[in-house]
């Protein structure tokens, strides 16, 4: 059906008078938000913005003060007595035979905590899931039992552990590197000063 030149403008009007109703519409719609959203925020002379500003005050100083709990390290800063701590307990490692070799010079290990340096002599471990990390020659001689066929067992000497439900960083006795351990993950108390971290799944599967 052909259409007339008026009856194509009154489309057109109708149309165009449509569109022009959704855009008001939406602009409408748009200005009440934007209006609620101001009526929400408070004003800088309103009780409410103080009381917001000093919420926020209080979380930044929370999360400082979580990022500082995160600097202190154990063994440097702290040195906690683990049989007296409540969450404490005596422990021991299984004498799992474990590959070991002696490092030939000095040089880095990376262990699952972090980087350690070892020295000339020093034992070099291989945990059961193929892990690194160093033992100083006499510590070494003087915790573990030499198989003789490349592996060694620990010895039963009892330390005290503790699960930890914050990220910790411990400095170990025998070096100034720094070992990290998450949540969830042991100090391990080896004698006055002495400390070390095990992961959670690996503690569980080599000790008492």
């Amino acid at each position: 059906m052909k259409l007339s030149k008026q009856k194509l403008k009154q489309i057109i009007k109708e149309e165009l008078e449509e569109g022009l109703k959704s855009w008001w519409a939406r602009e409408k719609r748009d200005a009440e938000r934007e209006k609620e959203r101001q009526a929400r925020q408070p004003e800088e002379d309103d009780p409410r913005f103080l009381a917001w500003t000093q919420a926020n005050v209080d979380r930044g100083w929370k999360e400082t003060e979580e990022e500082e709990s995160l600097t202190e390290t154990i063994g440097l800063d702290d040195a906690p007595d683990l049989s007296q701590d409540p969450e404490g307990f005596e422990t021991a490692k299984l004498p799992i035979p474990l590959e070991f070799r002696y490092a030939e010079a000095d040089e880095t290990i990376e262990t699952k905590e972090g980087s350690v340096g070892a020295k000339a002599g020093d034992a070099i471990m291989t945990g059961t899931e193929g892990e690194e990390w160093p033992i100083p020659a006499e510590k070494f001689a003087e915790t573990y039992d030499d198989l003789g066929d490349g592996t060694a067992a620990k010895k039963n000497i009892p330390v005290f552990a503790k699960e930890m439900a914050e990220p910790f960083q411990v400095k170990v006795s025998w070096s100034d590197d720094l070992l990290q351990g998450e949540a969830g993950d042991y100090l391990v108390q080896y004698g006055v000063g002495d400390y070390g971290v095990v992961g959670r799944e690996i503690f569980g599967k080599t000790y008492k």
